[in-house]
């Protein structure tokens, strides 16, 4: 009876202290959390994917803007040799849309290139830091993306 005893007297020590380490670890990694998740996090952003991702991604979108511009121009063009009213009603509907797109790329760049921590560090320094939104007129000047 001693012998089970001890036994149980044993295993209730084995478990409470392989429950205290546990509880230690946990706290451990519980306070250098902040430390860990920031140092993964500068990993992960200076990484070479995210680099050049971030790199390329600020010249795709303006390079989508300049897109929507020129296809404002063409539809603008083909606009004035139209008479049809119903070809008239297309062609505004494609201009309208393609000011949508311009416009929804110009944000995005804008609210990217704030992002200093993460992918704004990464916009080429001869791509503009900021894109205007101003409404684009036909024939107007097109976005510039490189000086």
């Amino acid at each position: 009876m001693a012998k089970v005893l001890g036994w149980i007297f044993v295993s209730i020590i084995i478990f409470g202290v392989l429950i205290g380490m546990t509880a230690a670890l946990f706290g451990l990694e519980v306070a250098t959390a902040g430390i860990v998740g920031r140092g993964k996090a500068h990993i992960e952003i200076q990484s070479a994917p995210s680099r050049i991702g971030g790199y390329n991604h600020f010249f795709d979108l303006c390079a989508s803007v300049q897109n929507a511009e020129s296809a404002i121009d063409q539809q603008t063009e083909t606009l004035k040799r139209t008479s049809d009213p119903n070809e008239i009603s297309r062609i505004q509907t494609n201009i309208d849309a393609q000011q949508i797109t311009r416009s929804n790329g110009i944000h995005q760049y804008n609210a990217d290139a704030s992002k200093n921590y993460t992918i704004g560090q990464f916009r080429d320094s001869m791509l503009p830091y900021h894109l205007d939104d101003s409404p684009y007129e036909a024939g107007g000047e097109h976005t510039t993306c490189a000086y």
